[in-house]
């Protein structure tokens, strides 16, 4: 990316990666999220980071882009961490190829399944259901699925890594790490909601997410579970 280019970012939340990478480059991105909060609260951290002129932030549905933006807008486009929540990855990554130039690359940071998950054995399928349902996703796909979905939607596959095989500290030490202080919050939010300071619901909801926090434990110590898998893409330039 460098001064100049317009790059599209899929599910930006409230815009962490979109400051840094501006900062970086020079170059513009435009983040596209579906939470009318996230976008309020990406536009005034983008100002008071100073970026606001080299940054666009819109709400819509990542799963509608083409109708948001003219075919061979963007110069390039990423997704990190949030692919993952597409109903259909091969429609997902049709409607990012409509909007690309041609020869442009296409990102994907995804959450999937690893080669060493067996869909026989009932602790693999409790685990990897479980992050799906504490992180609200459709499903967690398969490595395999989403090359395909990439070639089948007219992408060619330039380079696949798993970052969560480097490093010697597993990606999912820090969660371990933080489990106490995330116990300590769930005691928290049902004295609030007892004494409703808090919405009835609340422990409810922090509930959910424990478990969710202790299944991605559990998927990257079995290593069927990968946060970080890294595609990237191409739209052939003719």
């Amino acid at each position: 990316m460098k001064p100049g280019m317009k790059v599209l970012d899929i599910g930006c939340g409230v815009g962490g990666p979109m400051r840094n990478i501006v900062k970086a480059t020079g170059g513009h991105v435009t983040g596209i999220t579906i939470n009318e909060y996230q976008v309020g609260r990406c536009k005034k951290l983008n100002k008071e980071a100073g970026v606001a002129d080299l940054t666009e932030t819109l709400q819509g549905n990542f799963m509608d882009v083409s109708k948001v933006f003219k075919a061979n807008t963007f110069d390039g486009a990423y997704a990190i961490e949030a692919a993952c929540h597409a109903s259909n990855t091969a429609a997902l990554y049709k409607e990012i190829f409509q909007v690309l130039k041609p020869g442009a690359l296409f990102s994907s940071y995804e959450w999937l399944r690893t080669s060493k998950y067996d869909k026989n054995n009932k602790i693999h399928v409790d685990v990897v259901d479980g992050i799906a349902e504490g992180n609200a996703l459709p499903e967690v796909r398969t490595i395999e699925e989403c090359i395909a979905a990439a070639k089948e939607a007219g992408f060619e596959v330039q380079y696949t890594f798993d970052r969560a095989t480097t490093g010697g500290v597993p990606w999912q030490a820090a969660m371990k790490s933080a489990r106490r202080a995330a116990y300590l919050t769930h005691i928290l939010t049902g004295v609030l909601e007892f004494i409703r300071f808090a919405p009835k619901g609340t422990q409810a909801v922090h509930t959910m997410l424990l478990k969710a926090a202790v299944n991605l434990e559990k998927g990257g110590d079995l290593g069927i579970f990968s946060p970080m898998y890294l595609i990237v893409m191409r739209k052939p330039t003719a």
